[in-house]
C-alpha cells in the first residue's frame, strides 16, 4: 500500500533526524486516515506524537509506529483480498 507506506515513512524520517515537529506535522495528516483503517493504537501514537505528549523516545516511537503501520497494512491486504474472492 503506497499511501501507508509514505506515510510511515515519512514520519519515520522525521523521526530519525530527531524533528519532532515535523514528525507532528506528518502525524497530524495521517489521523484521519488511519481512523478509517480502525487501528485505535496506531491513532493514539499519532495523536501523542502530534500533541508532543508522547514520552516514548524517538526510536521507541518509531518502532512502536513501525509495528501499527505493519498491522494496518496487513488488515487492509487482507480485506481486498476477501473483495477479490467475492
Amino acid at each position: 500500500m503506497p499511501y501507508i507506506a509514505g506515510k510511515e515513512r515519512q514520519l519515520r524520517d522525521a523521526l530519525q533526524a530527531g524533528d519532532w515537529e515535523t514528525a507532528a506535522r506528518h502525524a497530524h495528516k495521517a489521523i484521519s486516515s488511519v481512523r478509517l483503517f480502525g487501528s485505535a493504537k496506531l491513532e493514539a501514537l499519532l495523536r501523542q506524537i502530534k500533541d508532543g505528549d508522547s514520552v516514548l523516545s524517538a526510536e521507541e516511537a518509531q518502532q512502536a509506529l513501525s509495528a501499527e503501520f505493519a498491522q494496518v497494512e496487513a488488515s487492509v491486504h487482507s480485506w481486498l483480498a476477501a473483495k477479490v474472492c467475492e
